[in-house]
């Protein structure tokens, strides 16, 4: 089965011209954001006000010789995959030419924001306005929780300032989007800026990105932009599913399993598309119904309280990286973590473990009403097929 990079080596010699710009692209640009072109891009006094040089950026295949280098990879998981990607992208005739302008990249503990994005345009035709997922950072991660109860987070701010500024340097017709959060924020951004830029936006990706709370769809900014949101998630999909959404998803096939479809390099692709399938399979819709209604089973307060202080017991651990929590053997991390939640008040430690046993009961009790349906539905397939062997039997005794 073929993924992204198999794409790139099997259009790579056709441009965007030739072969016109679709959801794959999208979703190729997307997983590219996460790489770090820090080095590359230096001199922007202002993260909004872009510097001339920002606006020139840099051409793809200029990038071909630094594609070893592991500053680029840092912090970003799958190194080898996306430095396959990115060499064949540099070598091909579809994406050697893709200028690479507006890089933003920012991490704040003090806000709890995460935030990078920047624009990939191919001459006059398209400019795509990408926005990065959720890094290895805990304080990423602290941000996609905080959407439980925030609106708009830190992030959804700096990406509509984005995506104005940009437009204001940049002409002709627009694309947004972004993988993980990046596809939230690829929304928030479309739907929140001026009616002027949303008259020039072509589409939104959303690839498995979270959704919203109720509120967003009822608000005359996602309305007006509803018609060009593409949501694409995987079969299983998790994080995509997370709170309330309301686009209309393709769902895509994935050669991994579980929460591992998250990854870009995972869906199928066929003849230059998505490879999709009918549904989203049971066992996800399960635990997306589970996660949501435990979520709902809190009000903002108590989301707020759950998610500080699991964030409080993490980061007093010293880590500041998912990876770091895994770096020593599991005895070494669980001390850590024990000796990090001695500091949480009891009230709040009483309160996420309660909260962390409703979870677990309303998962048991969703995936037991799962096998009791399947039970009776295996009985009733059993029954159905037995009559049919009776009536063929019965048949075949008659001739």
């Amino acid at each position: 089965m073929k993924n992204i990079i198999n794409y790139v080596t099997d259009f790579g010699d056709r441009n965007f011209e030739e072969c016109e710009f679709n959801e794959v692209d999208s979703l190729i640009f997307s997983q590219l954001s996460y790489l770090r072109f820090d080095s590359f891009f230096q001199d922007s006094p202002s993260p909004f006000l872009p510097s001339p040089a920002k606006q020139n950026g840099r051409k793809l295949h200029d990038l071909l010789e630094y594609s070893t280098q592991d500053f680029l990879y840092q912090g970003v998981m799958q190194k080898k995959q996306n430095q396959q990607l990115l060499t064949a992208m540099a070598k091909s005739r579809r994406y050697g030419d893709v200028r690479l302008s507006y890089y933003i990249n920012e991490l704040d503990p003090v806000t709890e924001k995460q935030f990078s994005a920047i624009t990939f345009q191919w001459e006059d035709l398209f400019a795509h306005v990408t926005f990065r997922g959720t890094d290895a950072s805990l304080v990423g991660w602290k941000e996609d929780f905080n959407m439980a109860f925030i609106s708009p987070v830190p992030a959804q701010k700096d990406a509509l300032l984005y995506l104005t500024a940009v437009s204001g340097h940049i002409t002709g017709p627009l694309l947004v989007g972004g993988h993980s959060k990046g596809g939230n924020l690829a929304v928030y951004s479309a739907m929140s800026c001026d009616i002027r830029i949303q008259e020039r936006i072509s589409a939104v990706y959303s690839h498995d990105g979270p959704g919203f709370t109720g509120d967003v769809f009822a608000s005359t900014g996602y309305l007006s932009i509803r018609d060009r949101i593409c949501k694409y998630v995987p079969q299983s999909s998790i994080v995509g599913m997370i709170l309330e959404h309301q686009e209309a998803g393709t769902v895509i096939e994935s050669r991994q399993l579980g929460i591992l479809q998250h990854d870009p390099f995972s869906w199928v692709v066929e003849h230059g598309a998505f490879k999709t399938v009918s549904s989203i399979r049971n066992s996800a819709l399960l635990m997306d119904n589970a996660l949501n209604s435990w979520v709902n089973s809190m009000n903002e307060v108590q989301r707020e309280l759950f998610v500080n202080t699991l964030y409080q017991v993490l980061s007093s651990s010293q880590a500041t990286t998912l990876l770091d929590l895994f770096k020593s053997n599991h005895r070494q991390t669980a001390l850590a973590l024990f000796e990090a939640a001695k500091g949480v008040d009891k009230d709040s430690k009483d309160f996420c473990l309660k909260s962390l046993t409703t979870l677990f009961t309303v998962m048991n009790k969703t995936f037991y009403e799962y096998r009791m349906e399947r039970f009776l539905q295996k009985k009733v397939n059993f029954k159905t097929n037995l009559v049919k062997r009776k009536s063929i039997s019965l048949i075949k005794s008659n001739n």
